[in-house]
């Protein structure tokens, strides 16, 4: 068998693992970097991502950690001559509640009260703006929601505008990093990650065309939803689980959601509508007998594909039940009527599409691989030069640059942002720390 040395072996090549990849040799260039996965580069989650970005998260530390990566990638985009598809039309989030006062306080402790603007007319709200700013716009007033907004449900009471994100592709980014990565010398192999030996250096024995052991003094763990099999071979196990979550896309040739529109989330709980006879149906079978309850809210509706585009997309993370990763999941079949069901309440238009999906609906989904927090893990393990970036449930692709170059600073052991010890394995440490994650009413799951 065929043995190769590198400095760092980095598992996985999803968005995370490249941008691991790609800021261990910007800020070390000489450093032998080899990127190991079983498929093709961001073929897994990435492929599955709704390439969506924000820079609000309900504590502080996130925002910070957010901020970065919206600035590194709008460098590699600004570096690129800006040919990266990019849509700053923000986040807006929706609900019927008066004074949402949870979400609002929220808010003001992580965006401060001189970045939240309160509008009273139509004429002070902008929807789109010629630039990205920061800071949040705020609706309270149903009349001025449905002047701003006509294709809303009338019941709607408030809007929050987040300013500062839209969507970007990820693919795009991705294989710029990619690229560079490779221009700058480091190595790439297509192949299985069969087992690691840990003696004064990990020995990676990976099977493809020609099995091969890659032996390296520094290992990453960036595998998305495989990290606990890739960790669990050396003897470790990480705080995480997987849950699958489902996404649909499709024509709006009925020009339901204007195109314009920003990535909107109806945050409001919800009882589908259905017929008396369906729902009784629905609560006599076991399986089925959740969606005639209340369910959760944040369903996720955006139009995708840029203006002359006319796809949509639809997601509800609605699912919490781990389950074991897969290459191909197997997909809920009722998943597609659940969520346009649910995201008709929001957008009533949509009902029309109740009728039947359009010839190139398409359904798809990812895992979600998340800490009970659902904050990030970046950064060292108890087992020595053992690295991880994972647990990046429904934002990797936002986070990427920010994970990358933190984990990058922290195998190198330059300054490391004040952020660094609370997104790693160190802050199941700091009791206050979590004991404030504890109380907090959202886990950032949008």
């Amino acid at each position: 068998m065929r043995t190769i040395d590198t400095d760092v072996a980095v598992i996985g090549a999803g968005s995370v693992g490249i941008a691991v990849a790609y800021f261990l040799k910007q800020l070390k260039p000489a450093l032998r970097v080899a990127l190991i996965d079983q498929a093709q580069p961001m073929s897994l989650t990435s492929a599955a991502s709704g390439e969506n970005y924000r820079n609000w998260w309900p504590h502080p530390v996130m925002k910070q950690f957010m901020d970065r990566s919206i600035e590194l990638f709008s460098e590699l985009n600004e570096h690129a001559g800006h040919n990266v598809v990019v849509s700053r039309s923000g986040y807006l989030l929706a609900t019927r509640d008066s004074n949402p006062s949870d979400l609002l306080d929220n808010l003001r402790q992580t965006f401060g009260h001189h970045d939240l603007r309160d509008h009273s007319d139509s004429a002070s709200y902008e929807r789109a703006l010629a630039t990205e700013t920061d800071g949040v716009d705020i609706i309270q007033s149903s009349s001025l929601i449905s002047q701003c907004y006509e294709q809303f449900d009338p019941e709607l009471q408030t809007l929050v505008h987040i300013r500062k994100g839209g969507s970007i592709s990820t693919h795009e980014i991705g294989n710029l990093m990619l690229a560079q990565f490779r221009e700058s010398g480091g190595t790439q192999h297509t192949a299985t990650v069969h087992a690691i030996e840990r003696d004064q250096r990990f020995a990676i024995l990976i099977g493809g065309a020609e099995p091969l052991t890659v032996n390296s003094g520094i290992l990453v763990n960036a595998a998305g939803p495989f990290s606990q099999h890739i960790s669990q071979m050396l003897d470790v196990t990480l705080p995480i689980e997987n849950t699958l979550q489902q996404k649909i896309a499709f024509a709006d040739r009925e020009a339901a959601v204007q195109r314009q529109l920003p990535f909107t989330i109806d945050l409001d709980p919800q009882l589908i509508e259905w017929s008396d006879d369906e729902r009784a149906a629905l609560a006599s079978d076991p399986e089925l007998a959740r969606f005639a309850n209340t369910m959760p809210g944040s369903i996720h509706c955006r139009p995708d594909g840029g203006i002359h585009s006319n796809r949509i997309k639809l997601g509800w993370a609605y699912n919490a039940m781990p389950s074991a990763p897969a290459r191909d999941p197997v997909l809920d079949d009722h998943f597609p009527e659940i969520v346009l069901r649910g995201a008709s309440r929001l957008q009533p238009a949509l009902k029309t599409y109740l009728r039947g999906f359009p010839r190139d609906f398409s359904h798809y989904g990812g895992f979600y691989t998340l800490t009970r927090e659902n904050w990030p893990l970046i950064g060292a393990t108890a087992l020595p030069d053992y690295f991880v970036a994972t647990a990046m449930s429904g934002f990797g692709s936002m986070a990427a640059c920010a994970a990358g170059e933190l984990l990058a600073q922290s195998i190198l052991g330059t300054d490391l942002p004040g952020y660094a010890n609370d997104l790693s394995l160190q802050r199941y440490a700091n009791q206050p720390l979590m004991d404030e994650l504890g109380r907090l009413q959202s886990r950032g799951i949008l």
